[in-house]
């Protein structure tokens, strides 16, 4: 009915107002930084956007919105007269843009167990024509597998470095994007939960070097 596969009114708003409310005002005062990753659809470029683009609780999930707006699955979402999709289309880990922040150490939290390695999208012409308006997405699209494989071998240097943390799945991840199987989605939450606390102590001892 409102032209995307998720919810959002329900995922972000009526969540966040209603069933389960976030406390605006303690982000708000909390001195860290926090940063969004969108897409521009017409420049091509994922940016960034921080607290000070924040001028209120609309515009915070406004932003979130548009970081969380797959490509296929929902429109685009526009900000200030822009056109935004998910920054991981041209960012999928951010690391760069954290190091080009001035952060020397990071934490990586990823998605995909140890030797996972991702493939090309299929269909490569279907998606030149759905994104026939946007061409700059359909081709950070197509060559999105790259950027994506490429940051991973990044991210390996720096964590044999010792500047990175990274976090990965355990076990094979075999949840799906768009995943309605509640017993599969429990599954990897707990253990999500269970790497956490394996890894808690080795956290603490690379933090404290």
């Amino acid at each position: 009915k409102n032209g995307s596969y998720i919810n959002i009114d329900f995922a972000y708003k009526k969540m966040t107002y209603e069933l389960s409310p976030f406390d605006f005002e303690t982000f708000y005062n909390c001195d860290l930084e926090f940063k969004v990753g969108a897409f521009n659809c017409v420049k091509g470029r994922t940016e960034f956007f921080s607290k000070k683009d924040f001028k209120g609780t609309d515009d915070l999930l406004e932003s979130l919105i548009a970081s969380g707006s797959l490509p296929f699955f929902c429109k685009e979402t526009i900000i200030n007269e822009r056109i935004y999709l998910d920054g991981g289309i041209a960012s999928p880990i951010p690391i760069a843009q954290s190091i080009l922040d001035g952060n020397s150490k990071n934490v990586v939290i990823l998605t995909e167990d140890d030797g996972y390695k991702k493939e090309p999208l299929k269909l490569q012409p279907l998606i030149k024509l759905y994104y026939r308006k946007y061409p700059k997405v359909a081709e950070a699209l197509i060559k999105r597998h790259l950027v994506y494989n490429r940051t991973l071998r990044d991210i390996q240097e720096l964590e044999n470095k010792g500047d990175v943390f990274v976090f990965r799945p355990s076990e094979i991840v075999v949840v799906d994007r768009l995943e309605r199987d509640l017993n599969k989605i429990k599954a990897l939450y707990n253990l999500g939960l269970k790497d956490a606390k394996e890894n808690y102590e080795r956290l603490l001892n690379w933090m404290n070097r």
